[in-house]
């Protein structure tokens, strides 16, 4: 299976390394893995295993500035390595996902929503279709 990682950021956290550790273990397990990533800082495992190419897709988070600019680069990610799954690491990377490849199914991983915007992120998760994990 073909594995795209969608990770708003790349840096010491948690769910950062998580990511990374799965996109390693996966690899390890015989998938084809990718990792997109926006803001680059600290976390470099995954840029070590050549196995595992990486896209820069924003030096920013994404958010409504930056949306339409995430989904154009994605979408050019999307055509490069033809995931037949997205694993998005956050609300915002699940809707430019959605918004980028339509077709592909998406696992969303949740790491945590603010209480003032579990509404939002409840709708905009419905919207995108997602598989849910906590």
């Amino acid at each position: 299976m073909r594995i795209l990682f969608l990770t708003p950021t790349l840096g010491l956290g948690g769910s950062e390394r998580l990511t990374v550790g799965s996109a390693s273990g996966l690899r390890a397990r015989g998938h084809k893995v990718a990792l997109a990533y926006g803001v680059k800082n600290l976390q470099v495992e995954a840029t070590r295993d050549p196995e595992i190419p990486t896209f820069d897709v924003s030096p920013v988070v994404p958010d409504v500035r930056s949306f339409a600019a995430w989904v154009a680069n994605v979408r050019r990610v999307v055509s490069t390595f033809r995931p037949d799954v997205i694993h998005a690491q956050s609300v915002a990377t699940a809707a430019v996902a959605r918004a980028a490849a339509p077709g592909v199914p998406i696992l969303f991983t949740m790491h945590g929503v603010p209480r003032e915007s579990e509404l939002t992120a409840s709708l905009v998760l419905r919207l995108a279709r997602v598989r849910a994990t906590a």
